[in-house]
């Protein structure tokens, strides 16, 4: 069994991913590194593909981390691009993206097992395109809108309050919608934003492998104490997890094989604002990172059980900034203003 990894060269998911396949003996990783900073050496025609000298007609499953869709019009954004010579960068940037959208393609009409296939990033480029999908197929979402009207935002706003916002495409945060925010982001000559009527409740990530909910968590703020933390994750018992099972079910039939499903916990439903259908687990604590990606290795090998989940309750997320020394400057910045 050859199960390919391919992204990234240096990439700490692939990295941990790959040795908890290799310690299974029946198996061969096969890291097809560098496949975003260049192809490499990549024949594709009527016998098969090769990379690099690999058959990758040998595959059995393939794993696709930081592939992004690209517009294939459109160059893409680079600071440092020489725009004197767009044209000739532009045209490579998109025959490079062209030609690995291609061999991704033909991989996955040879049945070999991607999580997850282009197709998956084509269709979830433009966000509203999953809540569209999903509420079609009963789930419940957020009321949206994608507009760059500011009469639209008016009456949206008339109806929904409080509202938040993000970009169309690509990965981004949600964020309050404010009335700054509405100055500034909507306009005839600026591209659509896509708002959303905020509903209460807590925020769930839910980790969908292969139509089950392998993992959720109720995601709480950060707090100070005696160390601080960033955001801690409460883990879901699994039976409650079952009863969102509509959810996963339709995930899997929007064809995605492993997905992240940021929603809303309400009294009767959870309500999705966002599927991401490439996540990045390395963020969460590491309890709940190995074991995702266990679970995903396991998959990807196609037997064998799951691992068991880990045990409810709090997990903490290391903090990664010095917030604490922050938080001193911040307060001496205000006494600047304080009132005598």
């Amino acid at each position: 069994m050859t199960i390919g990894l391919l992204g990234p060269a240096a990439n700490q998911q692939l990295d941990r991913l790959d040795a908890l396949l290799g310690r299974d003996a029946s198996d061969s990783v096969l890291r097809l590194e560098s496949a975003f900073d260049g192809i490499g050496r990549a024949a594709l025609d009527d016998r098969g593909l090769s990379w690099n000298g690999q058959d990758l007609s040998t595959l059995t499953a393939l794993y696709v981390h930081g592939f992004r869709y690209e517009d294939p019009v459109i160059p893409v954004d680079r600071s440092l691009q020489d725009w004197s010579l767009w044209q000739t960068g532009g045209v490579i940037d998109q025959q490079s993206y062209s030609f690995l959208y291609s061999c991704l393609a033909r991989l996955e009409a040879q049945g070999v097992a991607l999580v997850n296939g282009p197709s998956a990033h084509v269709t979830g480029f433009a966000r509203g395109t999953w809540l569209a999908r999903l509420h079609r197929a009963g789930q419940a979402v957020p009321a949206t809108l994608v507009t760059n009207d500011d009469d639209a935002v008016g009456r949206f706003l008339a109806r929904h309050t409080p509202v938040i916002w993000r970009p169309v495409t690509g990965p981004a945060a949600w964020q309050l919608f404010t009335e700054r925010q509405r100055r500034h982001l909507v306009a005839r000559d600026k591209p659509p934003v896509m708002l959303a009527q905020v509903i209460p409740g807590p925020i769930l990530r839910l980790y969908v492998l292969d139509g089950q909910i392998v993992l959720a968590t109720r995601q709480t703020h950060p707090h100070r104490g005696e160390v601080e933390r960033l955001e801690a994750f409460e883990t879901v018992d699994a039976s409650v997890a079952t009863a969102w099972s509509g959810l996963s079910r339709a995930i899997r039939h929007l064809g995605l094989r492993f997905a992240q499903v940021l929603a809303v916990e309400t009294d009767t439903s959870v309500v999705v604002y966002d599927v991401d259908v490439d996540p990045v687990v390395t963020d969460l604590p590491n309890t709940l990172t190995d074991y995702l990606l266990t679970c995903l290795a396991t998959r990807l090998r196609g037997s064998g059980d799951l691992p068991q989940p880990p045990v409810p309750g709090r997990h903490d997320r290391p903090a990664l900034l010095l917030r604490r020394m922050l938080a001193v400057q911040f307060d001496m910045e205000a006494t600047k203003y304080a009132q005598p």
